[in-house]
């Protein structure tokens, strides 16, 4: 082979290997790209960790649930029955229900200024009765007051009480009050008599 042709032939040779070089260090120069992948992964973990803190303030608000539950209304008012009568008016006429109910309701400790009779049930022996008073509010002066409540009507009537229950019967006068917007119970158990 000629010397020139040799000369050139090796110039390219070395061209090559030269370009080749360059195109691996190309190749190469997308590792950066890698890196830039790896930064997001890590911005995707510290959003991640980002997610769990606002996640757990989210948490922390929970507590003002806490906060309403520790709210609820307390109470400390009371209520007492007094001179409690339930009997059978049995006289010689006898009314369309001979039932007859009254009472004395006296109430401390409220921080309003009326208590509400909302529900009152009479039992005797088997039967049930759900009354209706004459005066259901209890005024309250200092958290505290009383008053006479008489049934006035019974639902459903006992017309048959004089005949079958003024032998060994007994009741149970059950009254539910609001007061502070909450429901106070109160009741009192004795022996169901007849007047006759």
């Amino acid at each position: 082979m000629p010397r020139s042709s040799l000369l050139s032939f090796l110039v390219l040779l070395a061209c090559a290997f030269a370009c080749g070089d360059d195109e691996r260090r190309a190749d190469v120069g997308p590792s950066d790209g890698g890196a830039r992948d790896g930064g997001s992964a890590a911005d995707g973990a510290a959003g991640d960790a980002g997610l769990r803190e606002d996640a757990g303030s989210v948490e922390d608000g929970g507590s003002v649930d806490d906060a309403g539950a520790s709210g609820d209304a307390s109470i400390d008012a009371t209520v007492t029955l007094g001179e409690v009568a339930v009997y059978g008016d049995c006289m010689p006429i006898v009314p369309a229900d001979p039932v007859v109910a009254f009472w004395t309701a006296t109430v401390a400790g409220a921080s309003g200024a009326t208590a509400t009779l909302t529900d009152a049930e009479l039992f005797i022996a088997t039967e049930t009765q759900t009354l209706t008073v004459d005066e259901p509010i209890v005024s309250l002066s200092g958290g505290a007051g009383s008053q006479e409540q008489r049934k006035t009507s019974g639902d459903p009537a006992i017309a048959g009480a004089c005949a079958s229950l003024c032998t060994d019967a007994s009741y149970t006068l059950e009254l539910t009050y609001a007061i502070d917007g909450a429901s106070v119970v109160v009741s009192d158990t004795g022996a169901f008599d007849c007047v006759y």
